[in-house]
């Protein structure tokens, strides 16, 4: 089997639930701000981070209601920042 489809694979039958979300996410982390930036000062860090929160929430990947209604969304928005940001910068993969 080719990688390609292996990791097709393993990604429906591993991230099955929110596709919509996780599809959104994935656009939204293609955008040059999530760029991983070295050795810079916490002010810039601090401003970096409030970018990247900035432009994830503006795609309006959920919402409070969802913790009523749909409670798998906020966890999917989460583990997709989440491994995002450590496949970045522990990895170099961007």
């Amino acid at each position: 089997m080719e990688a390609n489809s292996i990791r097709k694979i393993l990604d429906e039958k591993l991230n099955y639930q929110n596709k919509s979300t996780r599809k959104a996410m994935a656009e939204v982390f293609k955008d040059k701000v999530f760029t991983p930036v070295y050795d810079i000062s916490l002010r810039n860090h601090k401003e970096l981070a409030f970018d990247r929160l900035k432009k994830v929430m503006e795609s309006k990947p959920c919402s409070v209601k969802d913790f009523l209604t749909d409670p798998n969304n906020i966890f999917t928005m989460h583990e997709m920042v989440y491994k995002f940001l450590f496949c970045a910068y522990f990895f170099d993969i961007l």
